[in-house]
């Protein structure tokens, strides 16, 4: 792909991430944790979840991207995936 290409799915990625990580605000305090943290933030592209391997095998294509957020819930940590 070309470099504006590139840049313009970079951008869309980065959008998408915003709007994940402000979902996992709401989400978060919905169960009162007004303050959590993100420990880790990792792109797993090869690796499928649970969810995708079940999707993929009804016929669906596979995911574009998979991350893993890591929250931290006052010391504790919890997992997302995305």
């Amino acid at each position: 792909a070309d470099e504006e290409s590139m840049q313009t799915v970079v951008n869309i990625h980065n959008r998408v991430n915003e709007y994940c990580w402000k979902k996992i605000l709401e989400w978060e305090s919905l169960r009162g944790d007004h303050q959590p943290k993100l420990a880790s933030f990792r792109g797993r592209y090869n690796d499928l979840s649970p969810k995708a391997r079940f999707f993929m095998a009804l016929g669906y294509d596979r995911p574009f991207d998979r991350h893993d957020w890591i929250i931290d819930r006052n010391g504790e940590k919890f997992v997302m995936l995305l």
